[in-house]
């Protein structure tokens, strides 16, 4: 079934799309296996959003409702809006992805699932992280330190969201809202950027891609995500 680049697979019948702009388009995620469901051929297929995303954009609302084949509906609701800062200049380190309501889509040793923001370094020289900063508040953007951490060349950084930063290093005394808020880095000279977000569905993420793009239709919802790994889907 296809509407306007739509891929679902045969198990799935499509009910009803309420999106409020046609520049928008599904694209089928190989690695989503988890939304509520996780056993194969239970008739839920997975797809990401990729949408048009400039340096102050918005996202409309919309809705995907779909049949499974028990007869029961998936409803997954997207987040409204995201806008980036544009009066900062972007440091080298950006956020490459963050996902604010993680059910089970990445699971700790400990089995929590703490949301996640992960950082990118898409230059070939290691970046030590001293004198850095990382918040979910734009009036307090030294919020975390992130001292001690190094990214290496063309490495990524993941940091939980859990409120806990007694559980080590990469735990963040901060957790992020489903409902929406900010998420700012910030380097020692001032570089860096903020994004401010809307209310995101359970087990996805918002996501650069290709990474760290500074383009203005590079941001993708990606269902799953690819926490600590490339964006890049082969």
């Amino acid at each position: 079934i296809g509407h306007s680049g739509l891929v679902v697979s045969h198990r799935v019948t499509v009910l009803s799309l309420k999106n409020m702009s046609s520049k928008r388009r599904f694209v089928e995620n190989p690695n989503f296996a988890r939304h509520a469901h996780d056993a194969e051929g239970d008739g839920v297929h997975s797809a990401r959003l990729e949408a048009p995303v400039v340096r102050m954009m918005c996202v409309p609302a919309f809705l995907l409702v779909a049949c499974s084949g028990d007869g029961t509906d998936d409803t997954a609701p997207m987040g409204d809006t995201a806008s980036v800062d544009t009066d900062l200049v972007p440091a080298d380190v950006c956020i490459n992805e963050y996902m604010a309501s993680n059910r089970d889509a990445y699971v700790l040793k400990d089995k929590t699932a703490p949301d996640w923001i992960e950082l990118h370094n898409p230059t070939d020289q290691e970046i030590s992280l001293n004198g850095w900063t990382i918040t979910d508040d734009g009036e307090d953007p030294a919020k975390v330190a992130l001292d001690g951490h190094v990214i290496p060349a063309n490495g990524f950084l993941l940091l939980f969201a859990d409120g806990d930063p007694e559980d080590g290093p990469d735990h963040l005394s901060f957790k992020l809202s489903a409902s929406g808020e900010q998420i700012g880095i910030f380097a020692p000279d001032g570089r860096g950027e903020l994004i401010t977000y809307g209310p995101m569905a359970e087990d996805f993420s918002f996501a650069r891609s290709p990474d760290c793009c500074q383009e203005d239709d590079c941001w993708v919802f990606s269902s799953g995500g690819t926490p600590g790994a490339s964006n890049v889907v082969p």
